[in-house]
C-alpha cells in the first residue's frame, strides 16, 4: 500500500508557486491546523520536529490561532509574489547543475523557467481579454435564390459568404428604413446638422404628400420634445 501511494499522482492546487521559502509556511500552517484538531499525535510530532516547532502539544489554542494567522498572512504574500521566489530557486538549481557538470539538467531547468514565463504571459493576456472566443466557422449556410439552402465549406467560399450574405446585409439593414429612401436623407445629411434638421426640430418643416407617415410622426415627436427642453440648456464646446 505504501508503494502504491508513492506511485499515485499527487494533484497540486498551484495557487502558491513552489519555493523553499513558501514550503516552510505552507507546512507550518498545515501543522498548526492539525494541532488545533489534535489529529494523529505521532505524525504531528515528527512533522513539527522537522519544521522546528518545539513542544507542539504544549501550545495553547489561543497561541495556535495566532500562529495560523501569521502563516496565512505569509501564504497570502507568497500567492502574490511566489513566482519571483520560484524563479530565484530554479536559477539557483540551474547554476548548481552547471557547476557540477550536469548540463542536461541545467537545460531542462531553464526550459521549465521559460515555459512557466510563457504560461504566465498568456494567462494574463487571456484574463485581460476576457473569456476564450469560439474558433472560426468551418462551414456556412446561406439562402439561395430559389429558397434553397447552400452550404459553403471551403475557406474562400466561407469568407465570401460571410461578408456578402451576412455582414453586408446586417450592417446595411438601416439603409432600408423609409427615412433613408427619399429626399429627406439628402436634406438631413450624415450628421443631421443641416437647415432641414433645424426646421424639423422647430416644427417648421413642410412634409411632402408622399412622406412616410410613421417617419413623419417620429419627426413631429422630436419637435415636441425639443420645445420642452429649454433653449441652450446644453452647452457643448469642443477643444483641440
Amino acid at each position: 500500500m505504501v508503494h502504491a501511494e508513492r506511485k499515485c499522482q499527487k494533484l497540486k492546487s498551484g495557487r502558491i508557486c513552489f519555493s523553499p521559502e513558501s514550503v516552510i509556511w505552507i507546512k507550518r500552517e498545515q501543522i498548526y491546523h492539525s494541532l488545533a484538531k489534535k489529529k494523529n499525535r505521532g505524525n504531528l510530532k515528527r512533522a513539527a520536529r522537522v519544521q522546528g516547532i518545539k513542544k507542539p502539544f504544549q501550545i495553547s489554542l489561543a497561541q495556535l490561532r495566532i500562529h495560523q494567522e501569521v502563516c496565512e498572512e505569509r501564504n497570502d504574500y507568497f500567492r502574490q509574489h511566489g513566482a519571483r521566489y520560484r524563479k530565484k530557486h530554479l536559477l539557483a538549481r540551474a547554476g548548481k547543475a552547471k557547476e557540477e557538470g550536469r548540463e542536461e539538467a541545467a537545460v531542462k531547468i531553464l526550459a521549465i523557467i521559460k515555459r512557466e514565463q510563457d504560461r504566465s504571459f498568456w494567462r494574463q493576456l487571456n484574463y485581460t481579454c476576457g473569456k476564450a472566443r469560439t474558433p472560426p466557422p468551418t462551414s456556412v449556410q446561406v439562402e439561395g435564390s430559389n429558397g434553397t439552402v447552400i452550404e459553403h465549406t471551403t475557406e474562400t467560399t466561407v469568407n465570401n459568404a460571410i461578408w456578402t450574405d451576412i455582414h453586408h446585409k446586417r450592417f446595411h439593414l438601416a439603409e432600408e428604413a423609409p427615412v433613408c429612401q427619399g429626399q429627406l436623407r439628402q436634406d438631413l445629411g450624415y450628421n443631421a446638422v443641416s437647415e432641414t434638421a433645424r426646421a424639423i426640430l422647430d416644427d417648421t418643416y413642410m412634409y411632402p404628400a408622399s412622406f412616410d407617415q410613421a417617419t413623419k410622426e417620429l419627426c413631429q415627436e422630436c419637435a415636441r420634445i425639443r420645445k420642452i427642453v429649454p433653449k441652450d440648456s446644453v452647452r457643448i464646446k469642443i477643444m483641440k
